[in-house]
């Protein structure tokens, strides 16, 4: 009976100290200079929701559209404040999240009436205009404008916001050179730059943002190279630059990062250098240094202590000789691509009797003719020219050494991604094939295709698509069956078809983009940017569907003439880095194409 007292108190002391702290809550006030400020950044933003004959920061009720108290993740819809002031009797704003609410408005410099202010988070909107240079005096810890339509240059006077610790402004329209004053952000932990406009060199004082782990700079059009000074950055976690503009080598102080999970580097520019040494890479999870102009062997390291290695991507360089011994402690690495090098010697029997991975693509090297390359594909590798050589510019696959031409073709139509379709009496093959290893044998039609990489952190709905994405809007273009489905390539497709007569040709390639949306919503400012190679020639940089077409849900034809002199036609799509990489999802980047017609230029 004490007992039963004794729990019959506490509960009542309990629920005594919960009613006085909501009491206080809704007891304090905020002071009517934030309320008016409040009430110009909610009309300039054009967020209609707030409701101001209700207390901004009552914790007791969830009405008047000041924050949503179950919101889906990402989707987060608060104002947040503290009322601890003057014993509880005064509240102040300090965060104001309204993620993904498609806001229609610009940013207004009226947050800075919000002296506590420490996070604004406004990604995934469709906000335009500039970064109000105002906003250099508020105590922001976390400053997040990610997927909006921002314009202008980053203000000088952001590098006064020394609390900040989270910079993101990445996929948006930003623009001008990085301002020396963000080097000032010396409790910056993470800086997002990715998919803008930025120009010049990475400035030197960037050196002292020595508390860094994550910093991405892909997508925009910098110069000068990659600084050494990156190697101060002791506490890096993850380092992501794609297409940045940046040049090579990659400086060898790199070696000094040791926190590394996460390494990406792709299409540098510059002068050509050995695999940088990365000898301690015992936390590294992701390592992709693709198209970056690496030259010499594969380094041994490499396999002696990436116990934690998921994913390995060295495709597309200059590499040369066998490939080490030691790369059988890399048996667990799920996607392995080794693709587009010189690479020569035997491919290991290790690589062809390993079954417990995603892929392992060595298409396009110089290994041995032998039994592990005699097959185009095998169990889950890619092994499609593996074996190769070039002969009076004519690509020699040994894989298809034996293939005899049945018939000759006078041209070439694919329905990319889709069944056999019938056009003006034209049959397009069909590509549906989409499970690793991603090569496809048309044996009957004389063609193959070979599709290299993986979608990086992809969040795709439906989960795991994979490279064939259904159009499920409504098509209005001409013949609409060739754009019903497309195939996608996360880094380089390719076509590679053979029995063709010799002549002239016209290379019409069928794109159209609807995984990006036809609106005034976020899931609208993706862009989709990609090369065009024919007869392994650049014939079109920086591709990108929406324009050429003239809008979403819209098809273009790109017509590209080609000669034939050996029977032969290679046409690949690259990825080269550029454009958005997570809008309207992470995933949604990379070559896509609807159709391929190859017809005679005249009659032949």
């Amino acid at each position: 009976m004490v007992s039963q007292t004794r729990s019959l108190v506490w509960f009542l002391f309990i629920c005594l100290i919960v009613s006085t702290f909501i009491g206080f809550a809704q007891s304090a006030t905020l002071p009517t200079q934030e309320v008016e400020a409040l009430r110009i950044i909610g009309n300039t933003l054009k967020k209609t929701t707030w409701n101001f004959n209700v207390n901004p920061c009552d914790v007791a009720s969830n009405v008047g559209g000041w924050r949503n108290p179950n919101p889906v993740e990402g989707s987060e819809d608060a104002v947040t404040c503290d009322c601890s002031f003057l014993n509880g009797t005064v509240c102040h704003v300090t965060s104001i999240l309204l993620k993904t609410q498609n806001l229609q408005g610009s940013l207004p410099k009226e947050f800075v009436g919000l002296p506590y202010l420490q996070e604004i988070n406004l990604a995934r909107n469709y906000l335009n205009g500039s970064i109000p240079p105002e906003w250099g005096a508020l105590p922001l810890v976390n400053l997040t404008l990610l997927g909006n339509r921002l314009s202008g240059p980053i203000p000088k006077e952001i590098g006064n916001i020394t609390t900040l610790t989270r910079l993101v402004l990445e996929y948006n329209q930003l623009s001008g050179i990085l301002p020396p004053e963000l080097g000032n952000l010396s409790n910056l932990q993470r800086l997002f730059l990715s998919s803008n406009n930025f120009s010049g060199d990475i400035p030197i004082t960037f050196g002292k943002l020595t508390n860094l782990t994550d910093f991405r700079i892909s997508d925009n059009s910098l110069t000068g190279s990659i600084p050494d000074f990156i190697g101060d950055w002791t506490e890096l976690e993850s380092l992501v630059s794609h297409g940045s503009g940046l040049s090579g080598p990659i400086p060898v102080s790199i070696a000094g990062l040791t926190k590394l999970e996460e390494l990406r580097i792709s299409d540098l520019t510059g002068p050509g250098s050995p695999v940088p040494l990365l000898h301690d890479i015992s936390k590294m999870k992701t390592l992709i240094l693709r198209n970056c102009n690496l030259t010499g062997e594969l380094p041994s390291f490499l396999g002696t202590n990436a116990t934690l290695l998921e994913n390995l991507d060295l495709s597309f360089n200059q590499l040369s000789g066998p490939i080490p011994s030691t790369y059988t402690e890399l048996r667990d690495v799920k996607n392995f691509y080794l693709t587009g090098n010189m690479l020569n010697g035997s491919v290991p029997n290790w690589m062809v009797k390993e079954k417990d991975r995603d892929t392992i693509d060595l298409s396009y090297n110089n290994f041995s003719e032998d039994t592990n390359t005699q097959e185009c594909f095998f169990e889950r590798m890619n092994l499609f020219a593996s074996s190769s050589s070039v002969t009076n510019n004519s690509l020699n696959v040994y894989c298809l050494k034996s293939y005899q031409c049945a018939k000759s073709f006078y041209g070439l139509h694919i329905n990319c991604g889709g069944d056999e379709v019938i056009i003006n009496g034209t049959k397009f093959n069909a590509d549906t094939y989409d499970r690793a290893p991603h090569v496809f044998e048309s044996t009957i039609n004389a063609w193959v295709s070979s599709n290299t990489g993986n979608f990086i952190d992809d969040h795709r709905v439906p989960e795991g698509s994979g490279t064939i994405w259904n159009n499920t809007s409504e098509l209005k273009m001409i013949d609409p069956q060739l754009y019903a489905q497309a195939r996608l390539s996360a880094v380089s497709l390719t076509y590679y078809a053979m029995c063709i007569v010799n002549g002239d040709y016209n290379v019409n390639l069928h794109f159209a983009e609807f995984m990006f949306k036809d609106d005034q919503t976020f899931k609208s400012l993706g862009r989709r940017i990609f090369d065009i190679y024919i007869q392994g020639k650049l014939m079109v940089k920086d591709f990108n569907i929406v324009e050429e077409a003239g809008g979403v849900g819209k098809a273009v034809i790109k017509t590209i003439p080609v000669t034939i002199t050996d029977g032969k036609l290679e046409i690949r799509l690259y990825w080269a880095g550029k454009g958005t990489v997570a809008i309207p999802d992470k995933g949604v980047y990379g070559p896509l194409i609807s159709a391929i017609s190859v017809d005679p230029a005249k009659a032949l």
